[in-house]
């Protein structure tokens, strides 16, 4: 296991691989390549599969890797990660193209490829193939990648799951490839992808992929790196395609984020050293100011001068029991005013607060003649048989009291009711007592057939 520091970046990584022919006697040479290399756009790590014979599918992987790490530094200023991947892997399918000769050549080698960028700006995946690419986030699996392969399009039209591909006869035929045409199509992620301390990036071939589901390769991962470090994990994954039937060569990568470059903090810029001084505030024109205080009613008079209606006089709130023996003082305009002892019952006068600028008279409003109530203009109903009409008392000046006690209501007598027009009892009762008859009839029918049938 490595710990490489990529001069492009500041991201700290932990980076594994392993490969395997496998078990079949027929493929025991690797035509897998893998590789991992440093660039000014960060860590790169790819993994291809080659194919067309033995000796062809080995020099279509590794030429198309050597390719992509001598074409992506030479990505022109201010390309992104991203485009000088996928300039890469389109240049390596060109040099893979060109190892099958001329056109007209039908068995020309290939090479599928799966390629991880890991940089400042984050993940950057790009793959041909039915290679793939997983992300290992928080004890779950994601892949990054989707194979172009035929079974792959079954799966997609819901012809088959991703358990029913495992072991499928049509699993090796794929419809994108590295040399297959002179410009190959790349799938590459639109967005680079935010990563984490501590998340796992894994990149293998078909040989492990077409035999173990990615909830195996999480199972396995997860039991190998808590007994062991990544190498460790690599060669569990491989030794499981192997236990698996092992039908193709195995290739594992694996990438573990230590440390992340730190994050641009997002603050308002300072001024530069050289702007210029800002401008001095313009002076404000001078304004009048008036003191809070009482005014005098003699200095108020000259408020015509400035426009002003004359002061009016604020009236006194008093207590309801000394309005009618309160003094009046005429610069308070003839309002009556409380007594000035402290004991004087009721509630305390409210003083008139001195203002910066005299009231407005309120408008006076004429005394309305008192409506007399509703009910009071609605005629009195007919008298009845059943009702005393009813008497009209008069009322005198003043309330009851001790001298003057209230006239006893005089008792109204009542028509005679008749017999037809009394209360009849309630039938609800009745349908109870039937109901309670019926019941206790039918319990002693049940005990007498008992004493003389069953018994």
């Amino acid at each position: 296991m490595s710990q490489p520091q990529a001069l492009g970046t500041r991201v700290r990584i932990e980076f594994a691989q392993a490969s395997d022919p496998g078990r079949d006697p027929n493929k025991q040479v690797n035509e897998d390549s893998c590789g991992y290399a440093e660039t000014r756009f960060g860590h790169l790590v790819v993994l291809c599969d080659g194919m067309g014979g033995h000796y062809g599918g080995r020099e279509a992987s590794r030429t198309a890797i050597a390719t992509m790490f001598e074409v992506i530094d030479q990505a022109p200023p201010g390309a992104t990660a991203a485009t000088a991947l996928k300039a890469a892997i389109e240049e390596a399918g060109r040099r893979v193209y060109q190892l099958g000769g001329p056109p007209e050549n039908r068995g020309r080698p290939g090479s599928t490829v799966v390629a991880m960028l890991v940089g400042d700006r984050g993940l950057d995946v790009a793959h041909v193939g039915d290679s793939r690419a997983y992300c290992i986030r928080a004890g779950q699996i994601y892949p990054l990648t989707r194979d172009h392969s035929m079974v792959q399009g079954m799966i997609d039209a819901g012809m088959l799951t991703e358990a029913e591909a495992i072991g499928h006869p049509d699993a090796n035929k794929i419809t994108r490839a590295l040399g297959m045409r002179a410009e190959v199509e790349v799938e590459v992620r639109p967005e680079p992808m935010e990563m984490f301390p501590g998340d796992i990036l894994l990149q293998s071939s078909d040989g492990l992929t077409d035999l173990v589901l990615g909830v195996d390769i999480l199972g396995a991962v997860r039991q190998a790196l808590a007994s062991g470090a990544l190498p460790h994990a690599c060669n569990q994954l491989v030794h499981l395609a192997n236990d698996r039937g092992g039908h193709d060569n195995i290739t594992v990568q694996m990438v573990r984020i230590v440390e992340l470059a730190p994050r641009a903090s997002h603050t308002i810029p300072q001024a530069p050293a050289n702007a210029p001084e800002p401008a001095a505030p313009r002076p404000l024109p001078p304004q009048e100011t008036r003191p809070m205080t009482a005014v005098d009613t003699a200095k108020v008079t000259t408020g015509p001068k400035l426009g002003l209606p004359p002061p009016v006089p604020v009236p006194t709130l008093l207590s309801p029991n000394a309005a009618s023996a309160a003094p009046t003082a005429p610069e308070q305009g003839g309002l009556p005013l409380p007594p000035a002892s402290p004991s004087s019952p009721g509630f305390a006068p409210v003083q008139p607060t001195a203002v910066d600028r005299p009231v407005a008279p309120s408008p006076t409003m004429p005394e309305q003649p008192r409506l007399a109530p509703f009910a009071a203009q609605l005629p009195l109903p007919p008298p009845s048989a059943r009702y005393a009409a009813p008497q009209t008392t008069q009322v005198s000046g003043q309330g009851p009291s001790k001298t003057h006690p209230p006239e006893a209501p005089q008792p109204v007598p009542s028509a005679p009711i008749s017999m037809a027009t009394r209360a009849r009892p309630p039938q609800a009762g009745i349908v109870y007592v039937i109901i309670g008859m019926s019941a206790v009839i039918a319990v002693l029918l049940l005990l007498l057939i008992w004493a003389l049938f069953l018994r």
